[in-house]
């Protein structure tokens, strides 16, 4: 889902009928050997369509006296509705504004050049270009301040990435990166991811401080970037944690179905074909079947059997506080706060935080099953009169 530049702002999805977007800082078109980046303070504003953001860049000149391109990156696929890539797109050098021209190049994302190498031509990458000359160990500051459109994808995606890896450019170490993220102009979107994150998905650790429930802040000292900053939403609330691990939006979409949550944040609904997703945490999914701690505490499967009750993969019937709302003909939504306390865990709502904090129980290994015991048969749905889809469950499953 997903060096030309330093810094690239990243709205990337990769999903039938969406559109990426790529955009981005101050970089140079190759390392450069005696300017080095001092620091950047960059302000990152989220809004439901868009992001804002401005960059201060503070470099120096180790060296003797130089002329350095500086780029400034844009990349999409071509199913953008803004014509005007950057608007409102602005840069100057230590205070006086500089023009820019465009320049036509290759992919720069992993996405755009993985597109390519399928024989698909649908990046449209180019740089804004200007030159800065430095004196002998002058130190300059460069400002770039731009909006763009978010990048959209199917079912309820909102993916904007911050890429820092490609610091790299610069001489040396970068000395210090500041970042604050905030969203407080945002009205149908979740809580950005707010993750570092490597090409391959690993997770960096960071810490971060809140301001205030939708605003954070993030420094980095005396580093080479291998990774970048996931700023992921989904048109939903999420804003989650289980056993005080903050849930990723990926847990928060069921695949091509959408979000998993509606209604108000203090006390969501939680769909039913999105119970297993919620609680996957690693290994293969599967439609009957989900691993994790907290999902072989349950037996690894979930199914609303009536408006008051759920079954577990170790056939207990597990009652709700609320009855069962029903949705459209086969789908029903239950209370998530029913059905964490009906699996025996707690749940709290923190105003403060704007955050749902859930406890539940776990078990390090999942239950035994009798191969080919475990069935889920869609012909077996039974109506009960009020659109809640009620399933046969064929198990064997015995705890260790």
């Amino acid at each position: 889902m997903i060096g030309i530049v330093v810094t690239l702002l990243v709205a990337l999805v990769a999903v039938n009928d969406a559109n990426w977007v790529s955009f981005g800082g101050a970089g140079a078109f190759a390392p450069h050997k005696t300017v080095h980046m001092l620091g950047e303070d960059i302000s990152i504003t989220v809004f439901d369509d868009k992001t804002h953001v401005r960059v201060y860049f503070s470099f120096e000149n180790k060296g003797p006296a130089t002329t350095v391109e500086m780029a400034f990156p844009f990349e999409d696929t071509g199913q953008s509705m803004n014509a005007t890539p950057f608007p409102n797109f602005a840069t100057k050098v230590d205070g006086e504004p500089v023009a820019v021209k465009r320049v036509t190049t290759k992919p720069f994302t992993r996405i755009g050049e993985e597109f390519k190498e399928q024989g698909y031509d649908l990046a449209r990458p180019f740089v804004y270009v200007k030159e800065v000359e430095f004196a002998e160990n002058q130190r300059r500051t460069v400002l770039v301040d731009y909006t763009a459109l978010n990048g959209f994808g199917g079912s309820g995606w909102v993916s904007n990435e911050y890429i820092l890896r490609t610091g790299a450019t610069w001489a040396g170490k970068i000395g210090h990166c500041t970042v604050t993220v905030d969203w407080t102009k945002t009205k149908a979107i979740s809580k950005p991811s707010l993750q570092f994150l490597k090409q391959d998905g690993k997770l960096v650790p960071s810490t971060w401080t809140y301001l205030s429930a939708r605003k954070a802040t993030c420094t980095l000292t005396d580093f080479e970037p291998d990774f970048d900053l996931s700023l992921t939403s989904i048109k939903s609330f999420w804003n989650v944690t289980i056993n005080g691990e903050q849930l990723g939006p990926d847990r928060g979409i069921a695949g091509s179905s959408g979000p998993l949550l509606t209604g108000e944040p203090s006390d969501p609904f939680i769909y039913e074909f999105g119970l297993l997703d919620f609680f996957w945490e690693s290994g293969n999914y599967r439609s009957d079947y989900v691993e994790g701690k907290v999902a072989n505490a349950f037996g690894n499967f979930l199914d609303v059997t009536d408006a008051s009750t759920v079954r577990d993969g170790l056939g207990r019937k597990l009652r709700l506080s609320r009855s069962v709302e029903s949705f459209g003909e086969y789908e029903s939504k239950l209370r998530l706060k029913d059905l964490v306390e009906a699996l025996g865990g707690t749940f709290k709502w923190n105003g403060a935080m704007e955050r749902v904090d859930i406890t539940l129980p776990t078990r390090d290994k999942p239950i035994k099953r009798e191969a080919g015991r475990l069935s889920l048969h869609a012909s077996a749905y039974v109506s009960n009169g009020s659109g809640i889809s009620t399933y046969v469950l064929r198990s064997t499953a015995t705890p260790d």
